[in-house]
């Protein structure tokens, strides 16, 4: 069984994303972990990291998402593990694995240094897993060149197995293939297996993500929140300006405001927004509740003030869910089209 580690130098990369999509364009059947998890989820006495999650759902794997991670917290894994009990542990997940798969995908800490202290980050797994090191790069030409010149120094001239680099969420296609760049790579003699273009449909925020990472209260139609948000408005002037404005008229659209403007609630409302999140934990009332309840238009209270919501939601990065099947498609297509994967996975 082929092991490859999906590594990057910073967080949000897309580790996950291609390990989805790479899974789309083969025929291997892939097993995946993740060592050292990061988006704890806790459920019936069970603790679960939430991409093992969402990769055994979308791949349709026959693992148990608990199991696909070693741990979280690093007092507790220093605890658990030396490095002798922990090349055992993985010793055995292998025997289980390749009994029925072709490849193991296993997507390394937020960061490169992450989990150094407790012998999980990714470069000490793969000499101690003997997998395949492959990192995720993302950003401008001179970011690019920059982490290319720190791999080649820092982690190739280690004797760590490292097989390449792919290039995501790429703005400038032509920069990243200028000759400086082409150079660049060259010189350190770096294989590229892709580079793959900035997609805005996959940096949608799902509403159903704005309302979980704003703790917010649902206060009805609770059950439709899978809807993509592509256009965000502060409801703070009054209803005049609001309507000049053509703000409403917009499709896709979420409304922060504070919970006593009825007037632009109902506004909202009745120009069918997608959601519309409620501040200063002022709750509107009752007959406007019904009426959003009536058009399945939920209504998300939360205690900060506009201000706050508005800068939390400007900072998220969009997740995947386990029905984004318009999101997993792009992804597929992006890397059918930029990735070499015969070349990545064999």
């Amino acid at each position: 069984m082929k092991k490859i580690i999906f590594a990057s130098l910073v967080p949000n990369v897309g580790k996950t994303a291609l390990t989805i999509a790479l899974s789309k364009n083969t025929k291997k059947k892939i097993a995946y972990m993740k060592p050292l998890g990061d988006r704890m989820r806790y459920s019936h006495k069970k603790l679960w990291d939430y991409d093992a999650d969402l990769i055994q759902s979308t791949l349709q794997l026959d693992l148990e998402p608990s199991d696909m991670t070693l741990g979280f917290e690093h007092a507790k894994l220093r605890y658990m593990y030396d490095e002798n009990s922990l090349k055992d542990k993985f010793d055995s997940h292998f025997l289980e694995y390749e009994k029925e798969h072709d490849l193991l995908i296993m997507e390394g800490a937020n960061y490169l240094t992450h989990g150094a202290s407790i012998g999980m980050n990714s470069l000490r797994l793969a000499k101690l897993t003997k997998a395949e090191l492959v990192i995720i790069l993302k950003g401008n030409a001179d970011t690019i060149m920059d982490e290319l010149t720190f791999i080649k120094y820092n982690i190739v001239e280690t004797g760590v197995n490292f097989k390449g680099v792919i290039l995501n969420q790429i703005h400038d296609m032509d920069d990243i293939k200028s000759p400086e760049v082409c150079d660049t790579i060259k010189k350190l003699g770096i294989k590229v297996f892709g580079i793959i273009p900035y997609d805005s449909n996959l940096k949608t925020l799902l509403l159903k993500q704005i309302a979980e990472d704003l703790l917010a209260t649902p206060l009805c139609a609770e059950h439709h929140v899978y809807k993509y948000i592509t256009k965000i408005y502060i409801g703070s002037m009054s209803l005049n300006e609001v309507m000049k404005k053509e703000y409403l008229s917009k499709k896709d659209k979420l409304l922060i405001v504070s919970g006593d403007r009825s007037d632009i609630i109902v506004a909202s409302i009745e120009t069918e927004a997608s959601g519309i999140i409620l501040t200063n934990n002022i709750i509107p009332p009752n007959n406007i509740i019904a009426h959003a309840n009536e058009k399945n238009i939920p209504l998300l209270l939360t205690r900060d003030d506009t201000f706050t919501v508005a800068k939390k939601i400007d900072k998220m990065e969009a997740l995947l869910f386990k029905n984004d099947d318009e999101k997993f498609q792009v992804l597929s297509n992006l890397v059918r089209q930029h990735v070499d994967v015969r070349g990545l996975i064999g």
